[in-house]
C-alpha cells in the first residue's frame, strides 16, 4: 500500500504467488504522506489510517477483510500532519493514532474508541518542523512514549506517556536537522535507543538510552536454573489453555544490606515491607523523580507486561527465546520481551485468540491468581463452598483464587454480600507487591 500525495488517494496492491495484483485506489482527504495499518474495531481485519497534509486530517479506512476497503471517515489533525503511529496510549486495548504536525509543531494525539471513531486530537508540544513520529516504552514503565525528529529545530523530541492518553512536556535532544527516527534495542541491554537520519551531515546520529529503570540495585537477569516441574490436575481455564510451569523452588535473592526506598514509600505505607521485600531483591523498580530518587507509585495499576516481569524475576522463571516471538504484539524489540517468553514458556502465562498478549493492559486480581497459581505449581484446591461471594464456582479464576486464598496469598473485603474478591478490578502495585511477596515465601 502507498500514499499518494497528488492523487488524493492510497493505492492498495495485494500480494499472490504471481506478485503483486494490480493497484486498487481508494479516497482520502487532500495530500495523503503516509499510511499505517491496525484493527481500529476490533473484527479481526486489518484497517487503513492515512495523514492527510492538505486537509489537515487523518482518514480511517475500514477492511472489510478480502483486500478491499470501506469509504474514508476524518478526523482533525494539527497543522500540516505528516506523519502517523498507532499504539495503545490509554491501556483500553483499542488503538489509537498519533499525528506529527510540521507547521503547528505538536503531535495529535486521536484515542480510538474500539468501533473504528476516534476521540477528537489533544495536541502536545514538541520541537520545530516535527518530520516524524515513532512510538516505543522508551523508560519502561509500561507506558508507550512518542518521539518526533525535529528538522528546523535540529533536536528529537521524546513525550513521555501517563499511561491514560496523555503526555509529560517534551525533553529534547540535540540533533542535526533530523528528518526521520527510528525506536529499538541497539545495543541489547533491554532499552528502547533512537536513531535519526540527518539532512544536512548526510549521517545518522544512534542515541543509547541511558534510562534508570532500577532504583539502586540493578534487576537481575533472567537465568538458566535447573527446574522441577510440578503439573496440576484441573488447571483453571484462561483465554488459552496452557500446562502448568517448570518452576524453581523459593524466587529471587535479596541484595545483602539493602538499603533501597521510594520517595512515595514510607515507613507507615501498609505495603512498605512488601515493597522492600521485592526491591531488594531486584524483582520490582521504580520510576525516576529526576533528582536522583525514585518513586514506587503504589497506588498505581499495573499492566500485563509489568507483572510478566515481575512475575519471571519473582518466581525465577528459566529464560526461553522462542526462533520468533510467541505474540503478535510483543516483538523482540518490547522491553518486556524476554520476560513474556519466559513466562510463557514456563506455562505462566497465556495470550488471547488472535495471538495477542496485550502487554499495555491492565492486569487485573483474576488475571493475577491465575498467573500466580502457574508459576508456583501450587496444588489446585476447589472448595464445594465459594469463599469469595463474586467468585462462584463457575468463575474461570475460580480454582487459582481458591487456591490462593487457601494460602493466605490473597484475601478479600467486607462488602453487603459477605466477602468479596472483585476479580475483575484492576490490581495496584501495592497490593500486587504483597500477593508476590506471599507467594515467593508460599513453597509449593
Amino acid at each position: 500500500m502507498s500514499a499518494n500525495y497528488n492523487s488524493n488517494n492510497l493505492s492498495v496492491l495485494i500480494n499472490s504467488d504471481m506478485g503483486f495484483s494490480a493497484a486498487v485506489n481508494y479516497n482520502t482527504g487532500v495530500q495523503p504522506t503516509a499510511v499505517t495499518v491496525g484493527d481500529f474495531n476490533h473484527d479481526g481485519k486489518a484497517d487503513l489510517a492515512a495523514v492527510n497534509t492538505g486537509s489537515n486530517n487523518v482518514s480511517v479506512l475500514l477492511g472489510n477483510g478480502n483486500g478491499t476497503f470501506q469509504n474514508p471517515v476524518n478526523f482533525g489533525a494539527g497543522t500540516y500532519p505528516r506523519s502517523l503511529v498507532v499504539g495503545d496510549f490509554n491501556h483500553d486495548g483499542n488503538r489509537d493514532l498519533a499525528a506529527a504536525n510540521q507547521s503547528s509543531n505538536n503531535v495529535s494525539v486521536l484515542l480510538g474508541n474500539g468501533d473504528g471513531l476516534f476521540q477528537a486530537a489533544v495536541n502536545f508540544g514538541v520541537g520545530t518542523y516535527p518530520n516524524q513520529v515513532a512510538v516505543g516504552d522508551l523508560n519502561s514503565d509500561g507506558n508507550l512514549d512518542l518521539v518526533t525528529a525535529n528538522e528546523d529545530s535540529h533536536n528529537l523530541s521524546v513525550l513521555r506517556g501517563n499511561g491514560d492518553g496523555t503526555f509529560q512536556p517534551a525533553l529534547n535532544f540535540s540533533g542535526d536537522n533530523p528528518v526521520s527516527v527510528a525506536v529499538g534495542d541497539f545495543n541489547g541491554d533491554g532499552k528502547l535507543d533512537l536513531a535519526s537520519t540527518n539532512y544536512n551531515s548526510h549521517s545518522v546520529s544512534v542515541l543509547l538510552n541511558t534510562c534508570v529503570s532500577v532504583p539502586n540495585t540493578p534487576t537481575p537477569p533472567v537465568t538458566n536454573t535447573p527446574t522441577r516441574t510440578r503439573t496440576p490436575t484441573n488447571a483453571p481455564a484462561s483465554p488459552t489453555n496452557t500446562a502448568a510451569p517448570s518452576q524453581t523452588p523459593g524466587g529471587a535473592t535479596a541484595t545483602p544490606n539493602c538499603t533501597t526506598s521510594f520517595t512515595d514509600v514510607g515507613t507507615s505505607n501498609i505495603f512498605y515491607t512488601d515493597i522492600l521485600f521485592l526491591a531488594c531483591r531486584g524483582v520490582i523498580s521504580g520510576f525516576p523523580n529526576g533528582d536522583g530518587t525514585f518513586r514506587f507509585e503504589p497506588n498505581s495499576n499495573t499492566t500485563r507486561g509489568q507483572f510478566a516481569k515481575i512475575a519471571t524475576l519473582g518466581f525465577a522463571l528459566p529464560a526461553f527465546t522462542p526462533a520468533t516471538p510467541t505474540f503478535s504484539d510483543v516483538p523482540s524489540n518490547n522491553v518486556f520481551y524476554q520476560f513474556v517468553e519466559a513466562a510463557a514458556h514456563a506455562g505462566a502465562i497465556t495470550g488471547f485468540s488472535d495471538s495477542t498478549f496485550r502487554p499495555n493492559q491492565n492486569v487485573t486480581r483474576a488475571q493475577v491468581a491465575i498467573i500466580t497459581l502457574r508459576a508456583r505449581g501450587y496444588t489446585i484446591l476447589t472448595p464445594t463452598n465459594p469463599t469469595f461471594s463474586d467468585v462462584p464456582n463457575s468463575n474461570f479464576a475460580y480454582a487459582a483464587i481458591e487456591t490462593l486464598a487457601a494460602r493466605g496469598i490473597i484475601n478479600g473485603a467486607a462488602c453487603t454480600s459477605g466477602q468479596c474478591f472483585r476479580p475483575n478490578d484492576n490490581i495496584r502495585r501495592g497490593e500486587l507487591s504483597k500477593v508476590v511477596r506471599r507467594a515467593v515465601e508460599s513453597q509449593p
